[in-house]
């Protein structure tokens, strides 16, 4: 059993598809950079018989270009059940935590050195003075 994800690449008014096959329940798509957009859709493979394709998902470029810890102050994270526990030279104030949609999830007076920052799961943004960019954290269920 596999799955047949078609990948459309929209370039300069032109596109592309290929067929790549996933052995797993994952694929990584690599040379996104090198189109204006793309669209997927999936079938699945099952004992030679063919689903049909699923919904096409379009992605665009678009959104915050960086999310890179290229900071004044080194800073780092790491997984940890419920949150996400912070990494830092020194102490981080006024430390800001954003959803992916932009909203201000909550405000932190100040952050230490393997201090955890408790978030459900999800993806997030976590801004500081003293930080060039913002940091892009995950966190697991």
């Amino acid at each position: 059993d596999y799955y047949i994800v078609s990948r459309t690449r929209y370039t300069n008014g032109t596109s592309s598809t290929d067929d790549l096959l996933a052995e797993g329940t994952s694929l990584e798509m690599t040379g996104f950079d090198l189109s204006d957009s793309e669209s997927y859709n999936v079938r699945s493979v099952a004992l030679g018989y063919e689903s049909p394709r699923s919904e096409e998902i379009f992605v665009k470029h678009t959104g915050i270009e960086s999310v890179d810890c290229d900071a004044e102050i080194p800073c780092g994270w790491a997984n940890y059940p419920g949150g996400v526990r912070i990494m830092t030279a020194s102490t981080l104030r006024s430390v800001m935590v954003y959803d992916l949609s932009g909203r201000l999830k909550m405000t932190i007076p100040s952050v230490a050195n393997n201090d955890i920052i408790p978030l459900p799961y999800g993806v997030y943004f976590i801004t500081a003075p003293g930080l060039t960019t913002p940091m892009r954290v995950i966190v697991e269920p």
